[in-house]
């Protein structure tokens, strides 16, 4: 895993790089623990799928990271001026 957040995209926002970066170590995290599993599993060890912790990586941040980023934006209306 990699310093990546500082960075910013072609527009000067950082933000969206930011998620990008932080998409990418979760990512990168999510591959490691499977191979781990593996190997953990290979030598008799107690599989981690049922600890909670297990469970937010791969039931919660894993999928928002399976998809492209969201940017919600909002229009406020401004009084009409007479």
């Amino acid at each position: 895993m990699t310093d990546r957040g500082l960075q910013t995209d072609a527009h000067g926002d950082h933000r969206a790089v930011s998620f990008t970066a932080w998409a990418a170590d979760v990512a990168d995290t999510c591959t490691l623990v499977e191979r781990l599993q593996l190997l953990a599993a290979e030598l008799g060890l107690d599989d981690p799928a049922g600890s909670d912790w297990h469970g937010v990586l791969f039931g919660k941040l894993r999928p928002q990271v399976d998809r492209d980023p969201v940017r919600r934006s909002a229009a406020v209306p401004t009084p009409a001026r007479a």
